[in-house]
Protein backbone atom coordinates (compact mmCIF):
# COMPACT_ATOMS: atom_id res chain seq x y z
CA UNK A 1 0.00 0.00 0.00
CA UNK A 2 1.26 3.74 -0.91
CA UNK A 3 1.00 5.88 1.91
CA UNK A 4 -0.48 9.61 1.32
CA UNK A 5 2.16 12.23 1.64
CA UNK A 6 2.82 15.70 2.40
CA UNK A 7 4.02 17.45 0.00
CA UNK A 8 5.44 21.17 -1.17
CA UNK A 9 5.63 23.03 -4.50
CA UNK A 10 7.25 25.65 -5.11
CA UNK A 11 6.51 27.48 -8.86
CA UNK A 12 6.17 30.60 -10.50
CA UNK A 13 2.22 31.02 -9.22
CA UNK A 14 -1.29 29.74 -11.34
CA UNK A 15 -2.65 30.44 -13.70
CA UNK A 16 -4.19 32.44 -15.61
CA UNK A 17 -1.34 35.14 -13.81
CA UNK A 18 0.89 32.87 -15.47
CA UNK A 19 1.23 30.46 -18.09
CA UNK A 20 3.66 28.89 -20.06
CA UNK A 21 4.73 24.78 -19.68
CA UNK A 22 6.09 25.40 -16.46
CA UNK A 23 3.12 26.63 -14.95
CA UNK A 24 1.18 23.95 -16.64
CA UNK A 25 2.98 21.25 -15.72
CA UNK A 26 3.56 22.15 -11.89
CA UNK A 27 -0.28 23.22 -11.65
CA UNK A 28 -1.47 19.50 -13.39
CA UNK A 29 0.65 17.81 -11.36
CA UNK A 30 -0.68 19.34 -7.40
CA UNK A 31 -4.21 19.20 -8.60
CA UNK A 32 -3.16 15.17 -9.76
CA UNK A 33 -1.53 14.37 -6.40
CA UNK A 34 -4.42 16.07 -4.79
CA UNK A 35 -6.75 14.21 -6.14
CA UNK A 36 -4.59 10.94 -5.78
CA UNK A 37 -5.01 11.83 -1.85
CA UNK A 38 -1.97 13.19 -1.12
CA UNK A 39 -2.35 16.59 0.84
CA UNK A 40 -0.23 19.65 -1.53
CA UNK A 41 0.61 23.30 -0.51
CA UNK A 42 1.80 25.63 -3.00
CA UNK A 43 4.46 28.42 -2.23
CA UNK A 44 4.60 31.03 -4.90
CA UNK A 45 6.59 34.62 -5.11
CA UNK A 46 3.88 37.59 -5.19
CA UNK A 47 3.59 40.74 -4.50
CA UNK A 48 5.64 43.97 -3.37
CA UNK A 49 4.24 45.91 -0.54
CA UNK A 50 4.92 49.51 -0.39
CA UNK A 51 4.72 49.85 2.97
CA UNK A 52 6.79 46.77 4.53
CA UNK A 53 10.03 45.52 2.92
CA UNK A 54 10.24 42.79 5.16
CA UNK A 55 9.54 39.15 3.46
CA UNK A 56 6.38 37.64 4.90
CA UNK A 57 4.23 34.58 3.90
CA UNK A 58 0.22 34.90 3.60
CA UNK A 59 -1.98 32.11 3.13
CA UNK A 60 -4.78 33.00 0.40
CA UNK A 61 -7.93 31.18 -0.47
CA UNK A 62 -7.32 28.12 -1.78
CA UNK A 63 -6.98 26.71 -5.20
CA UNK A 64 -9.48 23.20 -5.54
CA UNK A 65 -7.76 21.37 -3.04
CA UNK A 66 -4.15 22.69 -2.57
CA UNK A 67 -3.26 24.93 0.09
CA UNK A 68 -2.07 28.67 -1.65
CA UNK A 69 0.59 30.58 0.10
CA UNK A 70 1.74 33.61 -1.26
CA UNK A 71 5.80 35.01 -0.37
CA UNK A 72 4.98 38.80 -0.25
CA UNK A 73 8.32 40.58 -1.09
CA UNK A 74 9.92 37.73 -2.65
CA UNK A 75 13.26 38.21 -4.37
CA UNK A 76 13.23 39.60 -8.47
CA UNK A 77 11.30 37.13 -10.81
CA UNK A 78 12.94 37.81 -13.86
CA UNK A 79 10.61 35.60 -16.52
CA UNK A 80 12.89 35.18 -19.75
CA UNK A 81 14.09 39.31 -19.15
CA UNK A 82 17.04 38.69 -18.01
CA UNK A 83 19.03 40.15 -14.72
CA UNK A 84 20.48 43.31 -15.20
CA UNK A 85 21.13 44.00 -11.34
CA UNK A 86 22.88 41.46 -9.66
CA UNK A 87 22.10 42.79 -5.94
CA UNK A 88 18.73 42.08 -5.61
CA UNK A 89 19.08 38.44 -6.47
CA UNK A 90 21.86 37.38 -4.29
CA UNK A 91 20.25 39.99 -1.03
CA UNK A 92 20.18 37.60 2.36
CA UNK A 93 16.42 36.35 3.04
CA UNK A 94 15.57 35.56 6.81
CA UNK A 95 15.82 32.15 7.42
CA UNK A 96 13.49 32.58 10.35
CA UNK A 97 10.90 32.93 8.42
CA UNK A 98 11.23 30.07 5.99
CA UNK A 99 12.00 27.57 9.54
CA UNK A 100 8.78 28.88 10.94
CA UNK A 101 6.55 28.06 7.92
CA UNK A 102 8.02 24.73 7.28
CA UNK A 103 7.81 23.59 11.15
CA UNK A 104 3.58 25.28 10.30
CA UNK A 105 2.82 23.04 7.46
CA UNK A 106 5.23 19.77 7.91
CA UNK A 107 5.97 18.96 4.23
CA UNK A 108 7.19 15.32 3.62
CA UNK A 109 9.16 16.50 0.65
CA UNK A 110 9.75 19.77 -0.94
CA UNK A 111 9.40 19.71 -5.03
CA UNK A 112 10.55 23.34 -6.42
CA UNK A 113 10.16 23.90 -10.02
CA UNK A 114 11.54 27.58 -10.25
CA UNK A 115 14.88 29.51 -8.43
CA UNK A 116 13.42 33.11 -9.46
CA UNK A 117 11.73 34.78 -6.49
CA UNK A 118 13.17 32.22 -3.45
CA UNK A 119 15.93 33.14 -1.13
CA UNK A 120 19.12 30.46 -0.39
CA UNK A 121 17.65 30.69 2.99
CA UNK A 122 14.77 28.43 2.00
CA UNK A 123 16.99 25.37 0.85
CA UNK A 124 18.69 25.66 4.08
CA UNK A 125 15.86 25.75 6.03
CA UNK A 126 14.42 22.54 4.34
CA UNK A 127 17.98 21.17 4.47
CA UNK A 128 18.44 22.15 8.85
CA UNK A 129 14.94 20.39 9.71
CA UNK A 130 15.54 17.47 7.22
CA UNK A 131 13.16 17.46 4.52
CA UNK A 132 13.88 16.22 1.24
CA UNK A 133 13.95 18.54 -1.47
CA UNK A 134 13.40 18.21 -5.44
CA UNK A 135 14.30 20.43 -8.26
CA UNK A 136 12.18 19.87 -11.44
CA UNK A 137 14.54 21.07 -13.87
CA UNK A 138 12.29 23.49 -16.69
CA UNK A 139 14.91 25.53 -17.77
CA UNK A 140 18.35 26.53 -16.71
CA UNK A 141 17.69 29.44 -14.47
CA UNK A 142 20.53 29.30 -12.10
CA UNK A 143 23.11 28.38 -14.61
CA UNK A 144 21.89 31.29 -16.80
CA UNK A 145 20.19 34.73 -16.22
CA UNK A 146 18.02 34.20 -19.59
CA UNK A 147 17.26 30.64 -18.58
CA UNK A 148 18.23 29.44 -22.04
CA UNK A 149 21.94 29.82 -22.66
CA UNK A 150 21.66 31.40 -26.33
CA UNK A 151 23.80 34.16 -26.67
CA UNK A 152 23.81 35.49 -30.08
CA UNK A 153 22.21 33.17 -32.31
CA UNK A 154 24.21 29.86 -30.98
CA UNK A 155 24.36 27.84 -27.63
CA UNK A 156 26.65 29.47 -25.02
CA UNK A 157 28.90 27.85 -23.35
CA UNK A 158 28.03 29.84 -19.47
CA UNK A 159 27.90 33.14 -17.47
CA UNK A 160 30.42 34.90 -17.88
CA UNK A 161 31.33 38.69 -19.15
CA UNK A 162 29.08 37.72 -22.03
CA UNK A 163 26.37 38.09 -19.66
CA UNK A 164 26.66 41.65 -19.63
CA UNK A 165 25.48 42.23 -23.11
CA UNK A 166 23.18 39.74 -22.82
CA UNK A 167 20.87 40.96 -20.13
CA UNK A 168 21.17 44.08 -21.61
CA UNK A 169 17.18 43.68 -21.91
CA UNK A 170 16.47 42.89 -18.27
CA UNK A 171 14.35 44.54 -16.43
CA UNK A 172 14.74 47.18 -13.84
CA UNK A 173 13.75 46.68 -10.33
CA UNK A 174 10.72 48.57 -9.96
CA UNK A 175 9.51 47.06 -13.26
CA UNK A 176 10.00 43.92 -12.02
CA UNK A 177 7.91 45.57 -8.99
CA UNK A 178 4.89 46.48 -11.13
CA UNK A 179 4.87 42.88 -13.10
CA UNK A 180 4.46 41.14 -9.76
CA UNK A 181 1.58 43.60 -8.29
CA UNK A 182 -2.12 43.01 -8.16
CA UNK A 183 -2.52 45.95 -10.84
CA UNK A 184 -0.47 43.36 -13.36
CA UNK A 185 -2.54 40.64 -11.80
CA UNK A 186 -6.03 41.70 -12.42
CA UNK A 187 -5.02 44.07 -15.96
CA UNK A 188 -2.68 41.51 -17.55
CA UNK A 189 -5.12 40.81 -20.94
CA UNK A 190 -6.11 44.33 -20.83
CA UNK A 191 -4.52 46.56 -23.71
CA UNK A 192 -1.95 48.71 -22.74
CA UNK A 193 -0.41 46.31 -20.42
CA UNK A 194 -0.21 43.86 -23.56
CA UNK A 195 1.12 46.30 -25.81
CA UNK A 196 4.21 46.83 -22.96
CA UNK A 197 4.42 42.98 -23.00
CA UNK A 198 4.45 42.99 -27.39
CA UNK A 199 6.97 46.23 -27.15
CA UNK A 200 9.24 44.14 -24.55
CA UNK A 201 9.59 41.26 -26.50
CA UNK A 202 10.28 43.43 -29.53
CA UNK A 203 13.23 44.54 -28.19
CA UNK A 204 14.68 41.46 -26.74
CA UNK A 205 14.34 40.32 -30.40
CA UNK A 206 16.18 43.66 -32.04
CA UNK A 207 18.69 43.31 -29.62
CA UNK A 208 19.02 39.25 -29.82
CA UNK A 209 20.04 39.36 -33.32
CA UNK A 210 21.75 42.37 -32.89
CA UNK A 211 25.73 42.95 -33.48
CA UNK A 212 26.47 45.26 -30.71
CA UNK A 213 29.35 45.38 -29.00
CA UNK A 214 28.63 45.77 -25.07
CA UNK A 215 32.22 46.37 -23.04
CA UNK A 216 32.38 43.18 -21.07
CA UNK A 217 32.75 44.63 -17.74
CA UNK A 218 30.97 43.33 -15.00
CA UNK A 219 31.58 39.38 -15.65
CA UNK A 220 32.95 39.08 -11.87
CA UNK A 221 29.15 39.83 -10.78
CA UNK A 222 27.86 37.48 -12.90
CA UNK A 223 29.84 35.31 -11.80
CA UNK A 224 28.90 35.75 -8.20
CA UNK A 225 25.47 35.25 -9.14
CA UNK A 226 26.34 31.75 -10.68
CA UNK A 227 28.24 30.61 -7.49
CA UNK A 228 25.08 31.74 -5.55
CA UNK A 229 22.99 29.00 -7.21
CA UNK A 230 25.91 26.51 -7.56
CA UNK A 231 25.48 26.92 -3.77
CA UNK A 232 21.21 26.43 -3.65
CA UNK A 233 21.59 23.61 -6.10
CA UNK A 234 23.71 21.22 -3.86
CA UNK A 235 21.24 22.17 -0.86
CA UNK A 236 18.55 19.90 -3.63
CA UNK A 237 18.56 16.15 -2.90
CA UNK A 238 17.61 15.42 -6.41
CA UNK A 239 17.46 16.79 -9.46
CA UNK A 240 14.38 15.67 -12.32
CA UNK A 241 15.22 16.08 -15.74
CA UNK A 242 12.25 15.73 -18.05
CA UNK A 243 14.61 14.54 -20.88
CA UNK A 244 18.59 13.05 -21.31
CA UNK A 245 19.59 16.78 -22.73
CA UNK A 246 18.34 18.75 -19.54
CA UNK A 247 20.63 16.36 -17.62
CA UNK A 248 23.74 16.48 -20.09
CA UNK A 249 23.33 20.32 -20.00
CA UNK A 250 23.30 20.22 -15.98
CA UNK A 251 26.29 18.20 -15.80
CA UNK A 252 28.38 19.79 -18.72
CA UNK A 253 27.89 22.90 -16.91
CA UNK A 254 29.34 21.16 -13.57
CA UNK A 255 26.33 20.74 -11.32
CA UNK A 256 26.44 16.83 -10.26
CA UNK A 257 23.89 16.61 -7.75
CA UNK A 258 22.15 13.48 -7.94
CA UNK A 259 19.54 12.84 -10.78
CA UNK A 260 16.93 11.31 -12.24
CA UNK A 261 15.20 11.06 -15.88
CA UNK A 262 11.12 11.54 -15.63
CA UNK A 263 9.27 12.95 -18.84
CA UNK A 264 6.58 15.14 -17.76
CA UNK A 265 2.70 15.11 -19.56
CA UNK A 266 0.33 17.29 -18.30
CA UNK A 267 -3.64 16.34 -17.96
CA UNK A 268 -5.00 17.88 -21.28
CA UNK A 269 -2.90 15.25 -23.55
CA UNK A 270 -5.47 12.55 -23.82
CA UNK A 271 -5.53 9.99 -26.91
CA UNK A 272 -6.54 11.99 -29.83
CA UNK A 273 -4.99 9.40 -32.34
CA UNK A 274 -6.02 9.14 -35.85
CA UNK A 275 -4.66 7.51 -39.15
CA UNK A 276 -4.46 10.18 -41.71
CA UNK A 277 -4.73 10.34 -45.37
CA UNK A 278 -1.90 12.70 -46.66
CA UNK A 279 -3.88 13.26 -50.09
CA UNK A 280 -4.47 16.75 -50.11
CA UNK A 281 -2.05 18.10 -52.57
CA UNK A 282 -0.86 20.91 -50.16
CA UNK A 283 1.10 19.90 -47.41
CA UNK A 284 0.43 21.77 -44.57
CA UNK A 285 3.35 22.51 -42.27
CA UNK A 286 2.50 24.01 -38.87
CA UNK A 287 5.32 26.21 -36.00
CA UNK A 288 3.74 26.87 -32.89
CA UNK A 289 6.29 28.92 -31.56
CA UNK A 290 7.22 32.61 -31.58
CA UNK A 291 9.63 34.92 -32.90
CA UNK A 292 12.22 34.96 -30.48
CA UNK A 293 15.60 34.12 -32.29
CA UNK A 294 16.27 30.99 -29.75
CA UNK A 295 13.16 29.34 -30.95
CA UNK A 296 14.73 28.86 -34.54
CA UNK A 297 11.83 29.71 -36.48
CA UNK A 298 14.35 31.86 -38.80
CA UNK A 299 15.98 28.69 -39.50
CA UNK A 300 12.56 27.46 -41.20
CA UNK A 301 11.65 29.86 -42.86
CA UNK A 302 15.25 30.28 -44.77
CA UNK A 303 14.23 26.41 -45.53
CA UNK A 304 10.61 26.74 -46.71
CA UNK A 305 11.87 30.18 -48.57
CA UNK A 306 14.70 27.88 -50.80
CA UNK A 307 11.84 25.40 -51.27
CA UNK A 308 9.81 27.97 -52.96
CA UNK A 309 11.64 29.87 -54.83
CA UNK A 310 13.07 26.30 -56.58
CA UNK A 311 9.79 26.10 -57.65
CA UNK A 312 8.11 23.72 -54.98
CA UNK A 313 5.01 25.28 -53.95
CA UNK A 314 2.52 23.12 -52.34
CA UNK A 315 2.98 23.55 -49.49
CA UNK A 316 1.48 25.98 -46.59
CA UNK A 317 3.03 26.98 -43.36
CA UNK A 318 0.50 27.82 -40.43
CA UNK A 319 1.78 30.26 -37.43
CA UNK A 320 0.37 32.12 -34.54
CA UNK A 321 2.23 35.40 -34.33
CA UNK A 322 2.30 38.60 -36.58
CA UNK A 323 4.84 39.13 -39.18
CA UNK A 324 5.57 42.31 -40.80
CA UNK A 325 6.62 40.86 -44.42
CA UNK A 326 5.79 37.11 -45.49
CA UNK A 327 6.08 35.02 -48.26
CA UNK A 328 2.70 33.61 -50.00
CA UNK A 329 3.21 30.37 -48.38
CA UNK A 330 2.19 31.39 -44.94
CA UNK A 331 -0.26 31.90 -43.04
CA UNK A 332 -0.91 34.16 -40.26
CA UNK A 333 -3.51 33.46 -37.38
CA UNK A 334 -4.31 34.31 -33.88
CA UNK A 335 -2.68 33.69 -31.24
CA UNK A 336 -4.30 30.39 -29.71
CA UNK A 337 -5.19 29.01 -27.12
CA UNK A 338 -4.79 25.44 -25.47
CA UNK A 339 -9.10 24.91 -26.59
CA UNK A 340 -7.73 24.81 -30.04
CA UNK A 341 -4.95 23.04 -30.39
CA UNK A 342 -7.30 19.80 -31.50
CA UNK A 343 -8.51 21.79 -34.35
CA UNK A 344 -4.62 23.13 -35.54
CA UNK A 345 -3.51 19.77 -35.07
CA UNK A 346 -6.70 18.20 -37.76
CA UNK A 347 -4.89 20.63 -39.69
CA UNK A 348 -1.65 19.80 -39.82
CA UNK A 349 0.09 17.16 -41.84
CA UNK A 350 3.72 17.64 -40.17
CA UNK A 351 4.80 19.73 -36.74
CA UNK A 352 8.18 21.46 -36.65
CA UNK A 353 9.76 22.40 -34.10
CA UNK A 354 13.38 24.19 -34.80
CA UNK A 355 14.55 25.00 -31.55
CA UNK A 356 17.93 26.07 -31.41
CA UNK A 357 18.36 26.18 -27.60
CA UNK A 358 19.14 23.22 -25.61
CA UNK A 359 14.93 23.18 -24.92
CA UNK A 360 14.52 20.80 -21.58
CA UNK A 361 11.26 19.14 -23.26
CA UNK A 362 8.76 20.53 -25.03
CA UNK A 363 5.22 19.93 -24.49
CA UNK A 364 4.32 20.58 -28.10
CA UNK A 365 6.03 17.46 -29.32
CA UNK A 366 3.64 15.11 -27.09
CA UNK A 367 0.92 17.08 -28.17
CA UNK A 368 1.30 16.56 -31.43
CA UNK A 369 2.18 13.05 -31.30
CA UNK A 370 -1.59 12.62 -29.07
CA UNK A 371 -3.55 13.83 -32.54
CA UNK A 372 -0.99 11.51 -34.67
CA UNK A 373 1.00 14.33 -35.88
CA UNK A 374 4.63 13.44 -36.96
CA UNK A 375 7.24 16.12 -35.49
CA UNK A 376 9.71 17.12 -36.98
CA UNK A 377 12.49 18.71 -34.23
CA UNK A 378 15.74 19.94 -34.22
CA UNK A 379 18.48 17.82 -31.69
CA UNK A 380 18.04 20.53 -29.52
CA UNK A 381 14.71 19.16 -28.50
CA UNK A 382 14.58 17.65 -25.02
CA UNK A 383 11.23 15.57 -26.18
CA UNK A 384 12.89 14.41 -29.06
CA UNK A 385 13.18 10.75 -27.52
CA UNK A 386 9.72 10.42 -28.02
CA UNK A 387 9.76 10.83 -32.24
CA UNK A 388 11.86 7.78 -33.18
CA UNK A 389 10.23 6.47 -35.90
CA UNK A 390 7.53 9.16 -35.33
CA UNK A 391 9.09 11.67 -36.84
CA UNK A 392 12.67 12.63 -37.13
CA UNK A 393 15.14 14.86 -35.40
CA UNK A 394 17.48 16.65 -37.42
CA UNK A 395 21.10 18.35 -36.69
CA UNK A 396 21.13 22.08 -36.79
CA UNK A 397 24.08 22.15 -39.76
CA UNK A 398 23.20 24.59 -42.39
CA UNK A 399 20.65 22.27 -44.93
CA UNK A 400 19.90 19.73 -42.97
CA UNK A 401 16.40 20.71 -42.03
CA UNK A 402 15.92 21.73 -45.55
CA UNK A 403 16.88 18.06 -46.97
CA UNK A 404 14.05 16.74 -44.41
CA UNK A 405 11.81 18.87 -45.55
CA UNK A 406 12.21 18.30 -49.16
CA UNK A 407 12.21 14.61 -48.60
CA UNK A 408 8.24 14.73 -47.26
CA UNK A 409 7.63 17.30 -49.77
CA UNK A 410 8.78 14.21 -52.17
CA UNK A 411 7.13 11.20 -50.90
CA UNK A 412 3.99 11.62 -48.63
CA UNK A 413 4.62 8.27 -47.74
CA UNK A 414 7.54 8.97 -45.35
CA UNK A 415 4.26 11.31 -43.35
CA UNK A 416 1.87 8.57 -43.47
CA UNK A 417 4.73 5.93 -42.33
CA UNK A 418 5.15 7.72 -39.20
CA UNK A 419 1.38 8.40 -38.07
CA UNK A 420 1.38 4.68 -38.85
CA UNK A 421 4.17 4.41 -36.10
CA UNK A 422 2.43 6.98 -33.76
CA UNK A 423 -0.95 5.26 -34.00
CA UNK A 424 0.61 1.66 -33.30
CA UNK A 425 2.78 2.84 -29.96
CA UNK A 426 1.75 2.62 -26.35
CA UNK A 427 -0.18 6.13 -25.28
CA UNK A 428 2.71 6.34 -21.84
CA UNK A 429 1.36 10.00 -21.00
CA UNK A 430 -1.06 9.54 -19.11
CA UNK A 431 -0.78 12.40 -15.58
CA UNK A 432 -2.05 9.80 -13.13
CA UNK A 433 0.77 6.75 -14.10
CA UNK A 434 3.52 10.36 -13.94
CA UNK A 435 1.61 10.91 -10.73
CA UNK A 436 2.65 7.57 -9.39
CA UNK A 437 6.24 7.23 -10.73
CA UNK A 438 6.95 10.83 -9.30
CA UNK A 439 5.93 9.65 -6.02
CA UNK A 440 8.52 6.49 -6.19
CA UNK A 441 10.63 9.39 -6.87
CA UNK A 442 10.05 11.29 -3.78
CA UNK A 443 10.41 8.44 -1.83
CA UNK A 444 13.91 7.62 -4.07
CA UNK A 445 15.55 10.72 -2.30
Amino acid sequence: MVMNMRVLHYTLGLPPYRTGGLTKYATDLMLSQAEAGDSVALLWPGRYLVWNRKTIIKRQLSYYHIENYELLNPKPVPLLNGVKDVHPFTSKGEISLYLDFLRKICPDVIHVHTLMGIHREFFEAGVKLHIPIIYTAHDYFGLCPKVNFFYKDKVCPGMGNRCVICNETGLDFWKIVILQSGIYKRWKEGFVIKTLRSYGKKKMIERGTGGDEAKKKGGREYGRLAQYYRSIFYQINIIHYSSTLAKEVFEDRGIKVKGAILPITHRDIQDHRVRKKYRDSVLKITYLGDLLPHKGFQVLYKALTDMWKEGKKQFLLNIFFPLTKKEPFVKIHPRYSYDAIGNIMNHTDVLVVPSLWKETYGFVVLEALSYGVPVIASEYVGAKDWIKDKGTSYGTGDGDLYRILNSIYGDRGILKRWNENICKMNFPFCMDSHVKEMKKLYKYI
